[in-house]
């Protein structure tokens, strides 16, 4: 991985503004091929589409995004406006648990600059999307241990809000079992109707959105997921 500090920019734009921090962890292995990171692509555009057309979200949300597909990329946390996302291609495994690791210390980073500046924040969105099982961490070993462990502390501590896509045939029990913390009818991992990634962006813009107009600490209202909640006992 690239030093953090290259991928994160110490000026922050509008930092008048609370800032919303949103990670998207984008599943791009092998069998995304074809049409799904076609799709994909498409809903990412669409995501900064949206959140531009928000006078106040614009200024408010930053994105950043790690794909996982052989290899894990970050791109850097930035405004709608900056957010410029290349055209994603798909290859390899799925080491999802390298991207949450990853994901999670960015935004720890920028949690830093935040304060360092003066800047207000609200809970940072963690949201992954894949369309298959990690394949570089399996149940019982070090690394399924740690990103387990750090997700049910983030969470816990209120240090993000973690959501978890698949698409049919993803590993949903091994989905389940990351974010087993949580009481089973609150656990947020969903299953999209094929690659509706249009629909689900057009959802995540409409909720950050909600979020960047409400005041600290107060407690918000957003519609359920465009995705049938996934309640397997584990």
């Amino acid at each position: 991985m690239a030093g953090l500090n290259d991928l994160l920019p110490s000026d922050i734009r509008y930092p008048q503004e609370m800032k919303c921090p949103v990670c998207l962890l984008l599943d791009v292995s092998s069998s995304m091929s074809g049409e799904p990171v076609r799709l994909l692509n498409q809903g990412v555009s669409e995501l900064k589409k949206e959140l531009l057309n928000d006078n106040q979200a614009k200024k408010t949300v930053e994105i950043c995004v790690v794909t996982f597909g052989g290899s894990v990329k970050p791109y850097p946390f930035c405004t709608p406006e900056n957010f410029n996302p290349p055209t994603y291609t798909a290859g390899g495994g799925t080491p999802m648990g390298e991207a949450i690791l990853q994901g999670l210390d960015l935004i720890e980073k920028r949690k830093e600059q935040y304060k360092a500046q003066g800047i207000h924040k609200y809970r940072p969105w963690v949201v992954i999307m894949t369309d298959g099982a990690p394949t570089d961490m399996s149940e019982g070993d070090t690394t399924w241990a740690q990103v387990v462990n750090k997700l049910e502390e983030y969470e816990e501590n209120k240090k993000i809000i973690a959501w978890t896509f698949g698409v049919p045939g993803a590993d949903f029990d091994a989905l389940n079992k990351l974010l087993s913390h949580q009481e089973l009818d609150k656990r947020r991992v969903y299953e999209l109707e094929g690659y509706d990634f249009k629909a689900l962006f057009k959802w995540l813009s409409d909720s950050i959105a909600v979020v960047s107009r409400s005041k600290e600490g107060e407690k918000i209202k957003i519609d359920a997921p465009p995705a049938k909640q996934i309640e397997l006992e584990v």
